[in-house]
């Protein structure tokens, strides 16, 4: 695959659709997705240091079924690879996640997310 990737959150469709042609990058790359949705951490989720950020957003994310039903095709409509990365705190969850995004025409490749 040739070209740049945009690493981003689901939303890459209404954000930047008007900033660049996503017709012409290698790829769109879904950020963190579960099975379930997950809500994330409470506030303060980012914090200023004096050598740099903390964050710790914790993994924040719509769910693979609300994904698969309202975002990917939108994501469908762009001449890109559509790369979505996976989260879960156990391996069955990775497992369930894996095997529901496998049949989803549109994805070309999944990335596991094991931080």
């Amino acid at each position: 695959m040739i070209g740049e990737y945009v690493e981003t959150p689901a939303d890459i469709d209404q954000e930047f659709a008007d900033l660049m042609d996503l017709n012409s990058i290698g790829g769109i790359v879904v950020k963190g997705l579960s099975m379930a949705p997950i809500k994330g951490n409470p506030p303060p989720r980012i914090y200023e240091t004096a050598s740099g950020m903390l964050n710790a957003i914790g993994w924040q994310n719509i769910g693979a079924t609300e994904f698969v039903t309202k975002k990917l095709p939108l994501l469908r409509n762009y001449d890109t690879n559509i790369v979505v990365n996976i989260v879960g705190f156990e391996l069955k969850e990775y497992l369930e996640v894996t095997r529901f995004l496998n049949d989803c025409p549109g994805i070309k490749a999944l990335e596991l997310n094991i931080s």
